[in-house]
């Protein structure tokens, strides 16, 4: 009967049509003609392909299929199903390939009927996934989302036709969730986030962009492919480049997009330094290299923009991928790194201190400024090693002995408050041979050890006598100043009442005649090489009264000495009593 009807199919469309469909009827009506239901079915769903109107079509499969699933003690096993889905699929594909979406999306739909069950933990999701890419071609996203909710949220190619659906409909927060999703599903294939990395950027919506790039770097994570640093590094450099834009652009949410910036800049740290400590080859210098310039840079414009906290954050970061770069370096670094190093890590430690400074006392406090005393030590020996190869470039060099400077005086300020009174007397000895130390670096270490009221005696005096010796060393002593540190000296040893601390200040006294004798004469007040007339008063009276206090105790030869510097301090002091002296 069916190649019968076959043979008149053309010629008589309907008359077929109804004959397959009560052939269908009769075979599911009796056990007996179960076995070639299937035969029949087949029959009329490859004639009904072959009528003209398409709805007309659809509608008689989808009855025929009905009535199948309806018949009781009738079941298709797997195998006839997946051919009835292969013959879907392969009409549903014919029409897609032509872009005619609504025709492909209805035969696809057939696969979802009832009678499929058996097969249908393999293809039921996948014929509705089919049929929501078609309506999603055809711009029917209502319909799509209708289709898409009927499918396991749990498969990774149902979260990427929500991607697609929330891309087209312009909601970027659906279409963040939905790529987070993808990634978790078992079934999760890379290939999706690359197809997902094209589609944001051809919408240019740059905050879906960031977000699939920055999935595509979690997945990278976990893999570990033998390239992965390469290709983690050229997409952190994408988003990085993309954070950048978005900043730029006009009432840009700056406090969501530095964070961002930063973790992408420290995961590109992560990864270099990695590779660094394993000794591996760096195959992506270039792409270092722009990493570290962006991060200064973007630091240096989120100058008086940016929170402290950030802007010291990015200067930290900016240094460590320069400590990478040169570390890294197969020849020698680039030529600018150490200058720029010096000055991002100058900013990093000089802002992390001030904030530290202001926090209450605790621990954590004292830890952290102990930490950055190393950090100090590092940064001062980077300056010295960068004023070492630029020598004849005056400006570098001025800036980078003021860095230098100015990092010396933050470390004796951190450890005249942590007490470490022995580390801050050697960082001041250790500025011996220090050409770029300037006499304010050392009124700077006096006031810090004069202002500490905890800081000891001989803490004091060891420190007044080092800046007086270096100071005078390195030709940079102000008379002024001299005289003022010399007096806290001589007061120091004098009080001790000892007799060797009375023959230092003797002596320290002697060399202030010396320098009277050579600068005395200057009588302008506001010159720095002017010894002020209340120190020349002060050292008079207190030679004077030492020699007395020793004529009184009969030590006449220490008394004669002290009596002999008054005199010659008399000449010096306008209206002394020379004559009673």
């Amino acid at each position: 009967i069916l190649l019968e009807l076959r043979g008149i199919s053309r010629s008589h469309s309907d008359i077929v049509s109804q004959a397959l469909q009560r052939l269908l009827q009769r075979t599911l009506q009796s056990v007996d003609g179960h076995p070639v239901a299937d035969k029949v079915l087949f029959a009329l769903v490859m004639h009904m392909r072959t009528v003209p109107d398409h709805d007309t079509c659809i509608n008689a499969i989808r009855a025929a299929l009905d009535e199948v699933a309806a018949c009781e003690g009738y079941n298709f096993d797997r195998t006839c199903a997946f051919a009835f889905l292969t013959t879907f699929w392969q009409f549903g594909d014919h029409y897609y390939d032509r872009k005619r979406w609504s025709h492909a999306a209805d035969w696809y739909l057939l696969g979802t009927n009832p009678v499929f069950e058996v097969a249908a933990d393999v293809t039921g999701s996948k014929c509705l996934r089919k049929a929501a890419l078609c309506r999603i071609n055809d711009k029917e996203y209502a319909s799509a989302k209708i289709l898409i909710g009927q499918c396991p949220t749990t498969e990774a190619p149902t979260c990427y036709l929500k991607f697609l659906v929330a891309v087209n409909q312009t909601q970027t927060e659906e279409a963040i969730r939905a790529v987070e999703a993808m990634i978790k599903a078992p079934d999760f294939d890379r290939k999706m986030l690359l197809l997902a990395t094209s589609l944001a950027r051809d919408a240019q919506n740059q905050t879906l962009l960031h977000a699939v790039l920055v999935a595509l770097l979690d997945t990278l994570k976990v893999d570990g492919q033998e390239d992965g640093d390469q290709q983690k590094i050229t997409l952190i450099r994408c988003m990085v480049r993309l954070v950048l834009q978005m900043m730029e652009e006009e009432g840009a949410d700056l406090r969501r997009l530095v964070p961002i910036l930063m973790s992408h800049l420290q995961a590109a740290h992560v990864v270099t330094s990695k590779v660094v400590k394993e000794g591996k080859e760096l195959a992506f210098g270039n792409d270092l290299s722009w990493l570290w310039r962006s991060a200064y840079n973007a630091a240096v414009k989120g100058v008086g923009v940016w929170m402290e906290n950030e802007l010291t954050s990015m200067f930290g970061i900016a240094s460590q991928l320069m400590e990478d770069s040169s570390a890294a370096a197969v020849l020698e670094p680039e030529t600018d790194i150490d200058s720029h190093r010096v000055i991002a890590s100058f900013a990093h430690v000089a802002g992390q201190y001030f904030a530290t400074r202001d926090q209450p006392q605790s621990s954590i406090r004292t830890l952290g400024l102990r930490t950055f005393t190393s950090e100090i030590d590092k940064l001062v020996a980077l300056a010295q090693k960068v004023m070492t190869s630029k020598e004849n470039d005056q400006e570098e060099m001025k800036r980078m002995s003021h860095i230098a400077r100015l990092g010396l005086i933050y470390k004796a300020e951190i450890l005249s408050e942590l007490q470490d009174w022995d580390g801050l007397i050697n960082t001041l000895k250790s500025m011996e041979g220090m050409q770029y130390v300037l006499l304010t670096t050392y009124e700077a270490f006096a006031d810090i050890l004069w202002k500490n009221k905890e800081c000891p005696v001989h803490v004091l005096y060891a420190g007044f006598e080092t800046i007086l010796r270096l100071s005078s060393d390195q030709g940079v002593m102000s008379v002024q100043k001299f005289s003022r540190w010399l007096r806290a000296i001589c007061t120091i040893l004098l009080s001790g009442g000892r007799d060797a601390d009375r023959a230092k200040a003797l002596a320290y006294t002697q060399q202030a005649i010396d320098l009277l004798k050579e600068h005395g004469d200057i009588t302008d007040t506001e010159s720095d090489q002017h010894y002020p007339d209340s120190e020349r008063s002060w050292l008079l009276a207190t030679a004077f009264n030492t020699g007395v206090q020793c004529t009184r105790s009969l030590q006449k030869p220490e008394a004669k000495e002290w009596f002999e510097v008054a005199i010659a301090l008399c000449q010096f002091v306008a209206g002394s009593p020379r004559q009673k002296v």
